[in-house]
């Protein structure tokens, strides 16, 4: 999302979307991947209220590493 985007509701439509369409599902947990230096996508996860679950995983792109950690949250 565009940061001139941020704050306006868009981001917490979408998150709030997604978990209704897995509780529909029957899905009772979810969990997403969140770059390690997205802090403000971190942030805003935390405040949906997401919380890290403690995995990490290195994605290796050949010229460019990056380092992810798994957010999840009771639906």
């Amino acid at each position: 999302m565009a940061p001139s985007a941020w704050g306006l509701g868009g981001g917490h439509q979408l998150l709030a979307t997604a978990e209704a369409s897995l509780r529909t599902a029957g899905f009772v947990a979810g969990a997403l991947w969140i770059l390690e230096t997205n802090l403000a996508a971190r942030r805003f996860n935390e405040r949906q209220g997401w919380a890290p679950h403690g995995a990490r995983k290195i994605d290796d792109r050949g010229n460019l590493v990056l380092l992810e950690f798994r957010y999840a949250t009771t639906l």
